[in-house]
């Protein structure tokens, strides 16, 4: 969908530019926004993700699935349909993994893409491996192909977490333990990789929520990827932590490295509320585009939990 400029329209820009200011109608800072705020953020966040469709390649996967978590997959859908014909074989699984998301497309067509994305992360050491297999994770295959089992077992280490979190989405406690087993790695990069994926299962057992918690511990307060645990804690973690976790996150969010910044922006909105807008609408008019990504995606997530004419 494109916007075009109206009265209307500059009006709720005129809107938006005052929440991302943190400024209230009588310039005073607010908890929450108005609905007609909201309605100019809720727009702004669009406009920001839909720019970001046409970037940088991986940017504007992200976009993209940022429009798809949140509803908006009529812009997405022709724009990846039509990525499924590029030459570059990273873009078509780009593309398939985008549409494997759209949940407005039948069963039968979303299994479809996701067994494209099988096919090719078949070939564990292709170029494009590590990709193909993260993407494949993500989509929530858990099938028990051989060449995954083997990686899952004696691969390089990145990809024997990203294996064995194919395995883990078994949902089965025993394959979600063999992962978590990862969070011991010598390396700090793959232990936090580990703690990256682990984020992307329905649930974690309390053995897997005390394990992340004492690595946590044990990460030096300044270890660059200490946020991955952080993020991955904040999701699955007891309500009674939340609180102290988002705070954590906002931390990152102002003064973290740029993946922690995109990171931490990107999943803020599953528990903040609107009371937390104003805070993430100005990463909105960030530098990095992720970081705007990221911004947009948790906005969106938020306003979608309230009905727009409140």
């Amino acid at each position: 969908m494109r916007f075009e400029f109206s009265k209307e329209w500059l009006r709720l820009g005129l809107m938006a530019s005052l929440l991302i200011a943190g400024i209230g109608t009588k310039g005073q800072e607010r908890d929450a926004p108005s609905p007609a705020e909201r309605e100019a953020l809720r727009q702004r966040a669009l406009s920001v993700l839909q720019a970001a469709l046409h970037g940088d390649p991986i940017q504007g996967m992200h976009a993209a699935e940022a429009l798809v978590w949140n509803g908006y997959s009529q812009e997405v859908r022709p724009l990846y349909e039509a990525a499924q014909s590029s030459a570059d074989p990273k873009t078509r699984v780009a593309a398939w993994r985008v549409l494997a998301q759209i949940t407005e497309s039948s069963r039968a067509e979303r299994e479809k893409y996701v067994l494209k994305v099988r096919d090719f992360a078949l070939d564990t050491h292709g170029l494009h491996a590590e990709f193909a297999l993260e993407s494949l994770a993500k989509l929530g295959y858990a099938g028990r192909d051989k060449p995954f089992v083997e990686q899952a077992r004696s691969g390089e280490p990145v990809m024997r977490i990203l294996a064995r979190w194919v395995l883990a989405n078994s949902g089965r406690p025993q394959d979600e333990t063999y992962l978590a087993e990862l969070l011991d790695l010598p390396d700090a990069r793959m232990r936090a990789v580990t703690a990256y994926a682990l984020r992307f299962l329905k649930k974690l057992q309390p053995t897997t929520l005390a394990h992340l918690r004492k690595r946590l511990e044990q990460e030096p307060e300044d270890a660059p990827d200490r946020f991955f645990y952080i993020i991955t804690l904040y999701l699955h973690g007891p309500a009674a932590e939340r609180q102290a976790r988002k705070a954590e996150l906002f931390r990152y969010a102002e003064k973290g490295n740029e993946e922690g910044k995109y990171q931490a922006l990107l999943m803020l909105g599953r528990w903040a509320d609107a009371s937390d807008l104003p805070r993430i609408a100005p990463y909105l008019e960030a530098g990095e585009a992720d970081t705007r990504i990221g911004a947009a995606n948790s906005l969106l997530t938020i306003l979608r939990s309230a009905p727009r004419n409140r």
